[in-house]
């Protein structure tokens, strides 16, 4: 190949007008727009129709007219004669074009060769996507560094993708961990199948079996938090035989916008998305290599090889918030503003997880804690009223307090003031305490929950 004779390749994101999907890739065409994705700035194609938004792919017959682009479509080509003479273009009709045999038009020959060829390259795009490639480099990084990964399968779609795709990546030890919660009827053949699926894939499988209703029960907190507490402590467990192991699990983009709007919601000082990367408290590295893929994609990945998957019954239950949004709140958004609107929020939540990253690394900079881990309150009171409470949002999140709000965060602002009380309680069973100067987070004291514990919101993963 010789040199300099060739244009320049560059990355893209071809994004469809109509829908609003999004495709990352590399092309040598250029635009005025660019954007930053994960820290590489690409160009930005807009582009009229995809295999997102073609009926062809579809399945759908309908009109997306997006900036009027089916005025000038309609513009363009709507002189071709019918029978009886020019057509009468109605908008709320859809066109049927009849187009003159034997196409003796070279322009409308090239057109229709667009039309049908151009989709099916997209179309060819789409399937391929879904692939350990075009995982963030982050997360694969880590996952084909050949640590063991114990990947949280549940035999729902979702982490039956994961299983696939990380059965498959070289470099990547995967073991499958399953946890047997012991609340629904079905679990059993759950937990078998799981068992069954990973042996034919030749991956080891390790199981547990936990009484999560009986812990909620007797610890007085949800069944939802029990069953989250259960699971990291079973994965803490794993990771003891496996040494230096990291945990992989399936959260997909429509489980980071679900998790955004309950956060929002309920009052977190805000979006509060999942990342890539993440530090329980307990230590274990903890990987999401789909974040950026959709329950759409996954599904048709599952349906082109042949992957079997379980559904379970009570993700359809309106009774949980988090299964309300899927089924009323976010349709109803997608419908309201036309495309999905779920990668908007993954935006949104990229780009605060960057804002937090660095305000982290800048917290850490100024060494508010002591040796034993706990925030040292004369440091964070010399710090400037908006930054105190940051450093203490910062230092509750470390603790790995569930759904912090920023009410909760006001209470523990109010003992920093040694004139005000010694401590206050946080969600997930956990209190703030201040004693000699000092901030810490322990568990509360449990309390014997007299009512029948509710089932498990386990929808949205650990």
């Amino acid at each position: 190949m010789k040199k300099d004779i060739h244009p320049q390749y560059n990355p893209v994101v071809f994004v469809d007008i109509s829908t609003g999907r999004r495709f990352v890739t590399r092309s040598t065409t250029r635009s005025a727009k660019t954007e930053v994705i994960d820290g590489v700035e690409h160009f930005v194609i807009s582009c009229g129709i995809t295999s997102d938004s073609h009926p062809f792919f579809t399945g759908k017959n309908q009109f997306v007219d997006t900036e009027g682009r089916i005025d000038k479509f309609q513009k363009r080509f709507g002189s071709v004669r019918r029978s009886g003479g020019k057509p009468k273009l109605n908008k709320y009709e859809p066109l049927h074009f009849h187009f003159p045999a034997p196409f003796s038009s070279r322009k409308t020959g090239f057109f229709i060769c667009r039309l049908l060829i151009a989709p099916l390259f997209c179309f060819i795009g789409l399937i391929m996507s879904l692939t350990p490639d075009h995982f963030d480099s982050q997360p694969a990084e880590l996952l084909r560094s050949g640590r063991p990964v114990l990947a949280g399968i549940s035999g729902g779609r979702d982490s039956m993708a994961l299983l696939s795709l990380l059965s498959g990546m070289e470099g990547c030890r995967v073991i499958a961990c399953h946890v047997h919660h012991g609340l629904r009827p079905e679990a059993d053949e759950e937990a078998q199948f799981v068992r069954e699926y990973a042996a034919s894939a030749g991956v080891p499988c390790v199981w547990r079996r936990a009484d999560v209703a009986g812990m909620a029960h007797v610890q007085g907190i949800s069944t939802e938090e029990a069953a989250r507490k259960t699971r990291q402590n079973l994965f803490l467990e794993w990771a003891a035989e496996y040494p230096g192991a990291l945990v992989a699990l399936a959260h997909h983009r429509n489980d980071q916008q679900e998790t955004a709007l309950l956060h929002l919601c309920r009052g977190a000082s805000g979006i509060h998305g999942m990342s890539p990367v993440s530090i329980w408290a307990n230590g274990l590295t903890v990987v999401r290599p789909l974040l950026n893929f959709s329950r759409k994609e996954i599904t048709a990945y599952l349906e082109e090889k042949n992957i079997p998957w379980r559904e379970d019954a009570s993700n359809q239950s309106t009774e949980y918030t988090r299964n309300a949004l899927r089924h009323h709140v976010v349709p109803r958004l997608n419908e309201i503003f036309r495309r999905d609107t779920s990668l908007s929020f993954s935006r949104a939540c990229r780009i605060e997880n960057q804002i937090r990253t660095a305000l982290a690394q800048a917290l850490e900079a100024m060494d508010l804690t002591d040796p034993q881990g706990r925030l040292y309150l004369p440091g964070v009171n010399r710090l400037p009223q908006e930054l105190k409470q940051c450093a203490v949002h910062h230092y509750l999140r470390q603790q790995s307090v569930p759904d912090l709000t920023e009410a909760a965060v006001l209470r523990v602002m109010k003992i920093l003031d040694a004139d005000g009380p010694s401590r206050t309680s946080l969600p997930g069973g956990k209190m703030a305490v201040r004693k000699e100067k000092r901030l810490f987070v322990k568990d509360a004291p449990p309390q014997i929950n007299k009512g029948e514990p509710r089932p498990a919101d386990t929808a949205g993963g650990i």
